[in-house]
């Protein structure tokens, strides 16, 4: 709808909405930039993981993220961390202690991934793997956030 309340013919013929250059925030734009590079960096291991037969899916993955202090203090802005690198389980860890097996990130400074496959059984909600799904009787094959998510409000 136009402003004035009228439809337009059609969706062509409408004109976009004007940008506000105050919304810009270019500190917040280069923070995401950042953490998309460090999802690619991941993704790119859990593609070989995939072509290897490794996993089905990246739910089916858990990650390891030996890092660096810089991108330790970076990354610990993100809660759920395995959510936004669409894994099961997710952990950061110094890169001193990163096994020999764990891959150096060309593309990221300070990063070696170390994926495996993810332990517990599958959420029928989320579909992440944790070992805790099976543990609430009432619930038995939802993981404990969708445990909380579906009895919220209830009783």
């Amino acid at each position: 709808m136009r402003m004035d309340g009228e439809r337009p013919k059609s969706v062509h013929l409408t004109q976009f909405p004007k940008a506000h250059p105050e919304w810009r925030a270019p500190d917040l734009a280069t923070k995401w930039e950042r953490f998309r590079e460090v999802r690619t960096a991941v993704n790119r291991v859990l593609e070989g993981d995939r072509k290897e037969k490794r996993i089905g899916s990246s739910l089916d993955a858990t990650v390891a993220l030996f890092v660096d202090s810089d991108l330790a203090g970076f990354l610990a802005e993100f809660s759920e961390l395995e959510r936004m690198l669409i894994v099961s389980q997710a952990t950061v860890a110094d890169i001193a202690s990163a096994p020999e097996e764990a891959l150096l990130s060309p593309e990221v400074a300070g990063l070696k991934i170390l994926t495996a496959k993810a332990s517990g059984e599958k959420c029928k909600r989320c579909w992440n793997k944790d070992p805790a799904v099976g543990d609430k009787a009432d619930h038995p094959t939802l993981c404990p956030r969708c445990h909380s998510v579906v009895t919220a409000g209830v009783g």
